[in-house]
């Protein structure tokens, strides 16, 4: 399990920079709802990755 978990933390923070480098296109954009969004979105992906990083740490 411990294995798949880490798949799943490492999906969650490429999710999350992709987010971020896409908040950057809107910005140029100047499409200011979608930056906001995709970075709210970005940091909830970011921090969901801690809590498994978290558990993966408090099983071993």
């Amino acid at each position: 399990m411990q294995k798949n978990e880490g798949l799943v933390k490492r999906e969650l923070l490429r999710l999350a920079k992709r987010l971020r480098v896409k908040a950057e296109e809107f910005e140029k954009g100047k499409d200011y709802t979608r930056v906001e969004q995709a970075r709210v979105y970005a940091q909830f992906l970011e921090e969901t990755a801690k809590g498994v990083d978290k558990r993966l740490k408090a099983e071993n």
